[in-house]
């Protein structure tokens, strides 16, 4: 994980924490339960962030994670102990799904909006009481573009949020306000996994999400998928 990525996430550590630690996570953790044939697994999170995800699997089986941001890991302690671990990256299933959110997308969203002729790139954009991942020139036009990274798959669909997010309702809502203030305004969802084309909002975790992204749809924000082809090291867009 780069430097710039680590120290995102220390500034920022304890507000996603405290956005994300108590959301229910009940429907994956069913969907994800599924897939699994063993009595008692081992379960690694890899990323586990605030610890969100690991409290809910934590009582099914032994439990390691892995989290290379201090803060993060801090604040995952007071919750459930020592349980960091240093873990491989390993495939479950049928395929690699990318889960290293701020470094593969933005890195690879980045590259792709450099290759796109536009005057200047910012990434880290604040704008209203957001903070938008890019904001882009082109002569006189002005852009804003929020980029979401989409993990989770049902029949070849993929869907987002896994979460609820109220977070990600309030970036869009920003963009429809900035499409209003004349700037050309994108929500793009890159699939960090390969074979999935689409990305459907999630209305079952977080119906207000999915009245957002329609709001956004009417009021004219782009909303574009970016298809992925996945590795255990790297994540590409193609």
């Amino acid at each position: 994980m780069s430097n710039k990525t680590l120290d995102y996430y220390n500034k920022n550590a304890v507000t996603f924490a405290e956005e994300t630690v108590t959301a229910d996570i009940s429907d994956i953790r069913k969907r994800f339960e599924s897939r699994i044939n063993t009595p008692s697994p081992l379960l690694l999170d890899w990323g586990c962030g605030s610890g969100r995800d690991s409290l809910g699997f934590i009582k099914d089986g032994e439990f390691e994670g892995e989290e290379k941001e201090r803060h993060f890991t801090y604040l995952t302690e007071d919750d459930f102990g020592d349980v960091m671990k240093e873990v491989e990256c390993m495939k479950l299933i049928d395929m690699w799904i990318s889960t290293d959110v701020r470094r593969g997308v933005d890195v690879e969203v980045k590259e792709w909006l450099e290759t796109q002729d536009f005057d200047a790139v910012i990434p880290e954009y604040t704008y209203g009481d957001s903070r938008i991942d890019f904001y882009m020139e082109r002569g006189s036009e002005q852009y804003l573009m929020e980029v979401k990274g989409c993990t989770l798959e049902i029949d070849g669909i993929g869907y987002f949020p896994d979460a609820p997010t109220e977070r990600g309702v309030k970036h869009i809502r920003e963009l429809i306000r900035a499409k209003e203030d004349g700037y050309h305004a994108n929500l793009s969802f890159v699939i960090q996994m390969d074979g999935v084309s689409e990305v459907r909002a999630n209305v079952d975790t977080h119906p207000e999400f999915g009245k957002a992204l329609d709001d956004a749809r009417d009021a004219g924000v782009e909303i574009r998928f970016f298809e992925c082809h996945v590795e255990p090291n790297s994540l590409t867009m193609v």
